[in-house]
């Protein structure tokens, strides 16, 4: 159900009976109302309470074998060095799959080849088993989360520049009070339950308690939004034209074969 941060905060707060029903928010209202909600939404996409999945192409130059994400570490970060790129100030909570969008000849094509090998993203531990390995150009992918900045590692670095579609979570933008007013477009249970969740928070600044029945529906809801969260999130997308490995196919670890089996 749409909604706007503004409503969501007059709510919470006349559920506690903060406010005066007939006036319109105070700017400390505003921006009391604002860090909560921000602060809620922020922990629920953490959780994976939605799961907001998008994807991204980049281009990936020859010989790279870890981009990063999120904001530019630059040459002030430890870590970099001349092999370090960043291609997006995107910084996905976590990345579901990745495709590889270049030709067996090392041609980007536009993205208009059909990515049939989609690479395997592993655990940063477990690129062990893979480095006795000899690759032809990357198979496998470690995501490393950073509330800042996040690093995606390939295996193998590839000898020609690569194209990838990524397809990842998204992570919560911040509502600015000068957005106050701007559509949330949220489903009915989660709206209810986040004003609830609000008035909860924002009671023990300005008094009040939530009733029995904002109680019970707060309860109910967060039941609800956990069952969601345990369902799993589609790991990648089919289009016309694409072919995965499958759950129970091998992943494409050798370079380039062309055999991908179609979902």
């Amino acid at each position: 159900m749409p909604t706007t941060a503004y409503s969501s905060i007059r709510s919470a707060l006349m559920k506690i009976g903060a406010i005066d029903p007939s006036q319109p928010l105070t700017s400390i209202e505003i921006s009391d109302g604002l860090k909560v909600l921000n602060n809620i939404m922020s922990s629920w996409y953490m959780d994976q309470y939605f799961k907001q999945q998008d994807e991204m192409d980049i281009v990936v130059p020859i010989g790279l074998y870890k981009v990063s994400f999120g904001k530019d570490p630059g040459s002030s970060c430890s870590e970099c060095d001349q092999s370090v790129g960043h291609v997006s100030s995107i910084n996905p909570l976590n990345i579901q799959s990745i495709f590889n969008m270049t030709n067996q000849n090392g041609n980007l094509n536009n993205g208009t080849w059909p990515y049939s090998n989609q690479i395997q993203v592993v655990n940063r531990i477990d690129t062990e088993q893979f480095s006795k390995q000899v690759l032809s150009w990357p198979a496998i992918a470690s995501y490393q989360y950073g509330t800042v900045t996040s690093y995606l590692h390939f295996f193998p670095g590839s000898g020609w520049e690569m194209a990838w579609k990524i397809l990842y979570l998204k992570p919560f933008v911040q509502i600015l009070q000068e957005n106050v007013n701007a559509e949330i477009d949220l489903g009915d249970n989660y709206t209810l339950t986040l004003e609830c969740e609000m008035a909860k928070v924002l009671a023990s600044s300005y008094g009040g308690q939530l009733s029995a029945t904002d109680a019970m529906i707060l309860q109910d809801g967060m039941q609800k939004i956990h069952a969601l969260r345990s369902m799993p999130t589609p790991a990648a997308q089919f289009d016309g034209a694409v072919t995965t490995m499958g759950v129970t196919s091998l992943y494409s670890r050798y370079g380039y074969n062309g055999n991908g089996r179609a979902f």
